[in-house]
């Protein structure tokens, strides 16, 4: 596997088995954590710092987090690419955008569940969400520049639906302000209307919708 980080989505046996089928299990060192705190944090990058160069995997189980202790999390990804680290959670409930958006995410599959489906829209939604604005048009003009054939109307529902479906599994949807939802009302009902411009619709999601 090609990433430094990893997010996991499902039970202990879940993270356990992932990370003995793709990484060496005599590499693989585990903690479990009942809280993550902002100390954890500071004790965690304290000692990745005493293991530069080396090619450790490491598998946090983690039960409850806060945003600030998920904000001191965000340095540590990014500076920690001489091993893996692999986050495991037991839902993606109250987990920042910006901290998932570091790293690869996996859920537990169920039987009888679109895990799959939860899994690409989750991945379309974090893109889309840690995105600046202009970044997030160019996740637009990338799509029409590689999809001419296709109509530009199709890449924007697809997109709010991602946004609506990863929200709802993570309980964000409840809790996102009014704006975002009637956002998605009003681009879904443009969108019905030929005369109107894709483009300026996007623009609208792209600059409306909250991270």
């Amino acid at each position: 596997m090609n990433h430094s980080v990893y997010f996991l989505f499902g039970g202990e046996e879940y993270a356990g088995n992932f990370a003995e089928q793709n990484f060496p299990p005599e590499s693989t060192t585990t903690y479990h954590y009942d809280f993550f705190s902002v100390e954890d944090a500071r004790m965690l990058r304290s000692f990745l710092s005493q293991h530069v160069g080396s090619k450790n995997v490491f598998l946090l189980r983690i039960e409850k987090i806060l945003g600030e202790s998920q904000n001191a999390l965000l340095k540590i990804c990014e500076e920690f690419t001489d091993g893996v680290l692999i986050f495991s959670f037991p839902s993606s409930t109250r987990l920042l955008d910006t901290f998932l958006s570091r790293g690869e995410i996996y859920y537990e599959e169920k039987k009888g569940d679109a895990s799959g489906d939860v899994h690409d829209a989750a991945k379309k939604a974090l893109a889309f969400l840690a995105a600046s604005y202009l970044d997030r048009i160019k996740l637009f003009d990338q799509y029409v520049k590689e999809n001419k054939d296709s109509d530009p109307r199709v890449f924007i529902r697809d997109l709010i639906e991602s946004l609506i479906q990863y929200e709802k599994g993570t309980h964000l949807f409840e809790s996102k302000s009014y704006i975002n939802k009637q956002t998605y009302r009003d681009v879904l009902h443009l969108l019905t209307f030929q005369k109107s411009s894709p483009k300026q619709l996007y623009e609208y999601l792209a600059i409306t919708i909250q991270k």
